[in-house]
């Protein structure tokens, strides 16, 4: 087929504009996997180095064009680590981006019942 775009892209024939932009998924890969094996190799008692770690993983999540800010806080929420908690102004931002998510997605499953019971009611 002539004028489709294909699913798969080669490194070198990505689409131009946001793509571009995003580094590979092979870099990405190599970055995580030396944090993990940093992580690996040191004491659990060490706290500033594992804040460190813990600091370069939230800054490759921010560096990814793919995560959003709720992301980072879900990682801080499952976190048994105190120094690693998330502050009163986050959880507050947390739990009203939770409410807003469910918020829109009720939105959008009900205006269509909405819709059908009012065409159906009217009709």
């Amino acid at each position: 087929m002539t004028g489709s775009m294909p699913w798969v892209y080669l490194p070198s024939q990505r689409p131009l504009g946001f793509l571009r932009m995003l580094p590979s998924p092979l870099a990405r890969f190599f970055e995580l996997q030396l944090l993990l094996d940093q992580l690996s190799c040191i004491n659990d008692d060490d706290t500033e180095c594992i804040m460190s770690i813990s600091t370069k993983y939230a800054e490759l999540l921010k560096a990814s064009e793919n995560h959003i800010p709720i992301d980072l806080y879900r990682l801080k929420i499952s976190s048994t680590d105190s120094d690693f908690m998330l502050s009163s102004e986050e959880k507050r931002s947390y739990y009203c981006q939770l409410v807003w998510g469910y918020m829109w997605r009720a939105v959008l499953i009900l205006l269509p019942i909405i819709a059908a019971v009012l065409y159906l009611g009217l009709g």
